[in-house]
C-alpha cells in the first residue's frame, strides 16, 4: 500500500494552511522535522537512505487487488470464504459491494505506480565520544522524525538500538548498525516472512518498498521550505557556488614549473590541488587580464606573480603601482625576503610623488643608433607625443582641430632637422617654437623641402585662420608646458659627460638629506649638475625590477606620467626590434599595470596589447571590470582586444559584464550561468581561462584559489618584523637614494642664476667672454653644416679635396666646381649642399672684439648682405630659388643666435614666401662695416636705398622676364633692360625697357603690399602712365596681392579710378586683360619664376 507522495503532502499543506496552520510547515517539507531534529542536537549524526531498483511489482499488485475485491485478504477472510463460499462472478445476480475498508485500500492500490519500485533502507547513526545521555536523547527524538510520511495503511516507525542493548553476537547492535551504514547495505523487504503471519501481529519490514514518487520523501530537501533554523544549519550552496571540473591532467601539467604563479586550481568539490597554477614565460606574451572588484585580492596576486617570475625570465619586471595602495612597498618586502636584500643595480624604485624619472622624451638618438632614418625617428617621436597629449586631453578634444595638431607635429619634426635641429630637444623648445611662429610669424628653420612648403603655406593663411591654428596648437602644448608637475619631465635633456661610466653617474662629494626613508632633498646639486638619466632602452634587456609608485597623485597627473612612461617603453621596444645587433629572441619585458583605468582605454594601451607580443612585451593588466577599457573613440579597440586577444583571463567577483560572460562561456556553461557564477564568486577565488600554445586546444575555464601571500608580505604568515624590518627599511632607503642619484628628477623647475664675470678679476687668465674671437671670418667652409659628399675640406691647408682621388683645389666656388667634377658631376650633387665658399668680414680683430655680436652673428649678417646684393654665384646661393635658411646652414648659426639680431633690428625678417628672406638694416650694415654709397650701392641702375631682399628678388625675377620676353625677342624694340631707372630726382621706375634711341618702351613695377599701398599703388600707376609705355607691367609677390593692387586702382584714395575692370578674387592676376597707360598686365613673382 502506498506512502504519501510529495504532491499529497503539498496539497495537504495547502489545505491545512486554511484549517490547520499548525501542521502546514512540517507537511510542506517532508524532511523538515528531520533537519530540525538534527539542528537541535550537538552530537554528530549521519542520516542515510540507500535504495536499489526492485523491478516491477504490478503482478503482485493485481493479485492483491483481486483479493480485495473478493474480500479474501486475511486468514479470517479465507476461513469465512471456505465455510461460506461466495457465488462465482458469472453466477451473481447483482454486483458485489466491497466493504468500505477494502474499497479504500483498493483505491489507494490503484493510485500507486507498481511498475518502477525501489527497495529502500533508511537509517541514522549518532556517534558517541563522551556522555552517551545526549546521544540517546538525540536518537530517540530522531526515531519519530519520519512518522508523518506514513499513509493510511502504512506507518514509518523508528527503532533505536545501542551498544548497550542485549545481543547474542560478537558485535554490539549499535556498532552493527554503523557497519551497515558504512557498507551502504540495502535490506530486503520481509513482509512475507513467517513471523508476520501470526494473528494480531503487525507486518513489519526494515526494507521499505517505495514507488518513484514516494522515494523523494526520504532523501530530498527543498531548502526554501525548511525552517529558518534548518536553512541556516544546512547553508545550502547555490548552483553558481558549486565547483567546476578541472581540465585533464595533461593540460594542467603545462601550467607548472617556473613563471607567474597565480593560484591553486580547485577540484569539482572545491578543494585546492597541491600543484600551483603557473603561467610559463612562453605564454606570457599573450598577456594576462585580472578582473576583480576592490578587495578581491588582485594586488596580492600581482605581487606573487611578479616575484615568482623574477627568476623565470631574463628580462625586466616593471610594475606600475597606479592606485598607490602600498603594493609597491609590499612587493619590495617580498623581494627582500626572497633575495636576502635589495640590490640597487637590479632594483629601481621611483616614488613619483617625490621624484620623476630622468627621461629625455624628445631624444631620437637611440632610434638613430638602432638604425632608423631620421625621418622615421622624428615622425615616431612626434607620434608618441601626440598619443600622450591625446591621452591627457582626451582624443576627441585633441584631434578636434586637425590643423592645430598638424602644426604641432610639423614644428616638432622641424626641431629635429639634420642641419638646423638637434637629436635631443626639450618640450620648452617646442613650446617656444610654436609661440615664435604665432607671435613673430617665424617658423623654425628646416632643410626639408616639404616642411618648408608647409610653413610657407601656413604663413599664407588669413591672419584670423593663422591665429586660430597656431593658437590651438599652443593651447594644446600648454597642457604640459604650464604644469610644474609635468614640465620638468618633458623639459629635461640628458647630456653625456666624461664622468659617466657604465650605467651610473659618478657623483663624488654629493650630499643629500633624508627627512625619512622616502623624502629626498638635494642640498647642493641640481638636476643639471648631477646629470641623471633614465631610458627604457637601457632597461629592457636587463634582468631587473623597476617600480613606479604613483602614490596619492592627482588622477590627471597620474594619467600623463603613465602615458609618458608607456610611450618611452614602446619606443624602446620598437628600437630594439629594429636594431641590427638584436638577437632573435631578446629578453621578455614583463609589464604589470594595476588599476590603471584612466589610461587602460587609451590608444597607446590598445597598441601595446595588439602589437606588444611581436616586440617581446608581456602585459598583466588589472581592472575592476573590463568595461573600464572601453573608449568612446571608435578607432580604439582596447576593450575588444582585452576580451578577444588576451590569452589568460583571471576573473574574480564582477557582476555587470555580459561580454565577459560570453568570452568565458562554454557548451556546458552558457553565458547566463557564467554571469551568475562571477557575481557569486568569493574574494580570493578566481575563474581562470588560461592561454594555450599555438595549435593546442585551450583548457576549459576552471576555478582557482589565491595563493598565500609570499614570505615577507605584511599579510603573510612570515612578515618582516623586528631586526629584519629595520634592515629592510635601511635597504629601501638606500635603493631610493641610489635611484634618485642615477635616474631621478625633482618635480619643480630649478631656476638658474646668471653668473657675471669681470675679466679684470680673472686671475687664471681664462679666455675672454667673447668666446668666438678666434673664429675664421674669411671663409665659410670651416663653418658650414652642408657639404657635397664627394668633396672634403682640409682646414689645415685651406683647400678642397676630391673625396675619391684626394686632388686639391682652391677654396673658392670655382675650386668647388672643379673638385666636384674631378671624379663626380655637378648634376649628381644637391645644389643646397654646395655652400658659400668665400666671405670677407670687413672688421678688424679689435672691432670684432668690441662688437656686441659674436663673430658667427657678424658672419651671418655679412652673408645676408652679400646675398641681397647678388654677390654670390648662383651655384652658391640664388636669391630667386634659395631660402636664406641655407645661409644659416653655411654659417653654422643656430636659430637662437639669429633671434637677438632680429630683436635688435640689425636684421629683418622679410617673408617666408616664396622662401625665407632676411634683410640687413642700416644698423646691421654699420655693425659689419658696410658703407652704402650712392651710385655704387644704390641709385640709377644699381639699387634702392634701404631696399629689402624681397624687393631684390622681385626686381631680379622681373629683369630676367623682361630680358627673355623683350630684350631677346626679335619682335620687340627693347634693346636693354635697366633696373632702378631714374626718371628724375624724385621718381624712379623699378625697371625700364628702352629702345635704341633710349626711349622707354616697357615699364615694370615690383609692388610689395604694405600699410600704405592704397596711396602708393595709384602713384606708381601715374608714374608709369606718364612714360606712355607700350607695356606697363606689375609684379606682385602673391596672387592675393594682385587683387589688392587692382582694388586700389578701382577705388583710389585720391582722384578718379585708374582702372574700371574688376575680377573675381579667384581669378589669377596673369589672366587679367587690362589695357591702360599705367597697367597692361599683372604677374605674380612665383608665376614668372616658373615661366622664365
Amino acid at each position: 500500500m502506498p506512502f504519501r507522495t510529495v504532491d499529497d503532502l503539498v496539497d495537504t499543506s495547502i489545505d491545512n494552511s486554511r484549517g490547520e496552520p499548525e501542521n502546514a510547515g512540517s507537511r510542506r517539507v517532508p524532511l523538515a522535522p528531520l533537519v530540525e531534529t538534527l539542528c537541535e542536537n550537538d552530537v554528530p549524526i549521519v542520516y542515510q537512505v540507500v535504495c536499489q531498483p526492485a523491478g516491477s511489482l504490478q503482478s503482485l499488485a493485481d493479485e492483491y487487488g483481486f483479493d480485495l475485491e473478493s474480500e479474501v485478504v486475511t486468514i479470517g477472510d479465507r476461513i469465512a470464504d471456505f465455510l461460506f463460499p461466495q457465488p462465482e462472478p458469472e453466477e451473481r445476480t447483482k454486483p458485489r459491494v466491497v466493504t468500505p475498508a477494502y474499497r479504500a485500500r483498493l483505491e489507494a492500490l490503484e493510485r500507486r505506480d507498481h511498475r518502477r519500485v525501489f527497495q529502500t533502507s533508511v537509517r541514522a547513526v549518532a556517534l558517541t565520544r563522551g556522555d552517551s545521555t545526549k546521544t540517546t536523547t538525540a536518537v530517540h527524538n530522531l526515531s519519530g522524525a519520519l512518522g508523518h510520511l506514513g499513509g493510511d495503511f502504512h506507518e514509518i516507525q523508528g527503532h533505536v538500538v545501542t551498544d548497550d542493548d542485549f545481543h547474542t553476537g560478537l558485535t554490539p547492535p549499535g556498532t552493527q548498525l554503523y557497519k551497515t551504514l558504512i557498507d551502504r547495505t540495502c535490506l530486503e523487504s520481509t513482509y512475507d516472512d513467517l513471523g508476520n503471519r501470526f494473528p494480531w501481529t503487525p507486518y513489519e519490514s526494515p526494507g521499505i518498498v517505495v514507488s518513484a514518487s514516494e522515494l523523494p520523501l526520504f532523501c530530498l530537501v527543498d531548502g526554501d521550505g525548511l525552517t529558518a533554523r534548518g536553512q541556516r544549519a544546512l547553508e545550502t550552496r547555490h548552483s553558481e557556488r558549486t565547483g567546476l571540473p578541472l581540465p585533464p591532467a595533461h593540460q594542467l601539467t603545462r601550467y607548472t614549473g617556473t613563471g607567474q604563479a597565480l593560484c591553486r586550481p580547485l577540484t569539482d568539490d572545491r578543494q585546492p590541488t597541491a600543484q600551483r597554477f603557473v603561467l610559463p614565460p612562453d605564454l606570457q606574451d599573450r598577456h594576462l587580464l585580472i578582473v576583480g572588484d576592490t578587495g578581491s585580492g588582485k594586488s596580492v596576486l600581482t605581487t606573487g606573480a611578479m616575484l615568482s617570475n623574477t627568476t623565470a625570465t631574463a628580462g625586466p619586471e616593471i610594475l606600475f603601482d597606479y592606485k598607490g595602495g602600498g603594493t609597491a612597498e609590499e612587493y619590495l618586502q617580498t623581494h627582500y625576503a626572497a633575495a636576502g636584500g635589495l640590490d640597487a643595480d637590479t632594483v629601481q624604485y621611483f616614488d613619483l610623488t617625490k621624484m620623476l624619472p630622468a627621461l629625455t622624451l624628445f631624444d631620437i638618438g637611440p632610434l638613430l643608433d638602432a638604425g632608423l632614418s631620421r625621418e622615421e625617428a622624428r615622425s615616431r617621436i612626434a607620434g608618441h607625443y601626440e598619443e600622450i597629449l591625446a591621452g591627457l586631453m582626451g582624443e576627441e578634444q585633441y584631434y578636434g582641430a586637425t590643423e592645430s595638431t598638424k602644426a604641432i607635429r610639423n614644428h616638432l619634426r622641424a626641431l629635429y632637422d639634420p642641419i638646423h635641429g638637434l637629436d635631443a630637444i626639450s618640450h620648452k623648445d617646442l613650446y617656444s617654437a610654436l609661440q615664435r611662429t604665432l607671435s613673430d610669424r617665424t617658423p623654425p628653420p628646416t632643410s626639408d623641402e616639404r616642411l618648408t612648403e608647409y610653413f610657407a603655406g601656413l604663413l599664407e593663411r588669413d591672419r584670423d585662420v593663422f591665429n586660430m591654428v597656431l593658437g590651438g596648437a599652443v593651447a594644446r602644448v600648454e597642457t604640459i608646458a604650464t604644469d610644474d608637475r609635468l614640465a620638468p619631465l618633458f623639459d629635461y635633456v640628458h647630456t653625456e659627460s666624461e664622468a659617466e661610466h657604465g650605467d651610473s653617474v659618478q657623483d663624488p662629494g654629493r650630499e643629500l638629506r633624508f627627512d625619512d626613508a622616502t623624502q629626498i632633498e638635494p642640498e647642493r646639486e641640481s638636476d643639471q649638475t648631477r646629470n641623471p638619466h633614465f631610458d627604457f632602452i637601457d632597461v629592457i634587456d636587463d634582468d631587473c625590477v623597476v617600480i613606479f609608485d604613483f602614490g596619492g597623485m592627482e588622477e590627471r597627473v597620474k594619467r600623463a606620467l603613465t602615458l609618458v612612461l608607456l610611450s618611452n617603453m614602446w619606443s624602446a621596444l620598437k628600437a630594439r626590434a629594429e636594431a641590427p645587433d638584436t638577437p632573435p629572441n631578446p629578453p621578455q619585458v614583463n609589464l604589470y599595470l594595476e588599476e590603471a583605468k584612466d589610461v587602460a582605454a587609451t590608444q597607446l594601451v590598445d597598441t601595446l596589447l595588439s602589437q606588444g607580443r611581436s616586440f617581446g612585451l608581456s602585459i598583466m593588466l588589472g581592472v575592476q571590470f573590463p568595461s573600464q577599457l572601453d573608449s568612446p573613440d571608435p578607432s580604439n579597440q582596447t576593450y575588444e582586444e582585452a576580451l578577444n586577444e588576451i590569452g589568460t583571463l583571471v576573473v574574480g567577483n564582477v557582476s555587470i559584464e555580459d561580454d565577459l560572460a560570453k568570452t568565458l562561456a562554454t557548451d556546458d556553461v552558457p553565458p547566463r550561468k557564467v554571469a551568475r557564477r562571477l557575481a557569486a564568486i568569493r574574494h580570493g577565488e578566481w575563474l581562470i581561462r588560461p592561454a594555450a600554445e599555438f595549435g593546442a586546444p585551450p583548457a576549459r575555464p576552471f576555478l582557482g584559489r589565491s595563493l598565500a601571500p609570499p614570505r615577507g608580505h605584511p599579510a603573510s604568515d612570515e612578515p618582516l618584523t623586528g631586526e629584519q624590518k629595520r634592515a629592510f627599511d635601511a635597504a629601501f632607503e638606500s635603493i631610493t637614494l641610489e635611484t634618485w642619484r642615477r635616474s631621478g628628477l625633482g618635480h619643480e623647475s630649478e631656476p638658474t642664476q646668471a653668473v657675471h664675470t669681470d675679466s679684470s678679476d680673472d686671475s687664471d687668465g681664462d679666455e675672454p667672454a667673447h668666446s668666438e674671437s678666434s673664429l675664421r671670418v674669411d671663409s665659410l667652409l670651416p663653418h658650414t653644416k652642408r657639404f657635397p659628399d664627394c668633396v672634403v675640406y682640409d682646414e689645415a691647408i685651406d683647400a678642397l679635396c676630391c673625396g675619391a682621388c684626394e686632388n686639391r683645389y682652391d677654396p673658392t666656388i670655382e675650386g668647388m666646381k672643379r673638385a666636384i667634377e674631378c671624379c663626380h658631376s655637378l648634376e649628381g650633387v644637391d645644389a643646397d649642399d654646395i655652400p658659400v665658399c668665400e666671405i670677407n668680414l670687413k672688421l678688424t680683430p679689435a672691432e670684432r672684439e668690441a662688437s656686441e655680436w659674436s663673430d658667427r652673428q657678424l658672419l651671418f649678417l655679412q652673408a645676408v648682405y652679400n646675398a641681397q646684393q647678388l654677390r654670390y654665384d648662383p651655384l652658391e646661393y640664388d636669391i630667386l630659388s634659395d631660402s636664406m635658411l641655407r645661409l644659416q646652414e653655411y654659417v653654422g648659426i643656430d636659430n637662437d643666435d639669429v633671434t637677438p639680431l632680429l630683436e635688435a633690428d640689425v636684421l629683418r625678417h622679410d617673408t617666408d614666401h616664396p622662401h625665407r628672406l632676411y634683410t640687413v638694416s642700416s644698423d646691421g650694415r654699420a655693425a659689419i662695416g658696410e658703407s652704402y654709397r650712392r651710385g655704387v650701392d644704390y641709385g640709377h641702375g644699381v639699387g634702392d636705398l634701404e631696399e629689402s631682399s624681397q624687393h631684390v628678388l622681385g626686381i631680379e625675377v622681373t629683369r630676367q622676364y623682361l630680358e627673355a620676353a623683350y630684350a631677346q625677342s626679335a619682335d620687340s624694340s627693347v634693346m636693354e633692360v635697366i633696373p632702378y631707372y631714374d626718371l628724375d630726382d624724385q621718381h624712379r621706375l623699378d625697371l625700364a625697357g628702352i629702345d635704341a634711341d633710349g626711349e622707354i618702351v616697357v615699364t615694370a613695377e615690383v609692388e610689395r603690399i604694405n600699410n600704405d599701398y592704397h596711396r602708393a599703388v595709384p602713384e606708381d600707376f601715374d608714374k608709369m602712365a606718364s612714360c606712355e609705355p607700350e607695356e606697363a607691367i606689375w609684379v606682385v609677390m602673391k596672387q592675393v596681392d594682385g587683387h589688392k593692387v587692382l582694388s586700389a586702382l578701382n577705388d583710389p584714395l585720391v582722384g578718379e579710378p585708374r582702372v574700371e575692370k574688376t575680377y573675381a578674387k579667384t581669378t589669377p592676376p596673369q589672366q587679367f586683360r587690362i589695357d591702360t597707360p599705367g597697367m597692361t598686365a599683372i604677374y605674380p613673382a612665383d608665376w614668372l619664376r616658373e615661366q622664365f
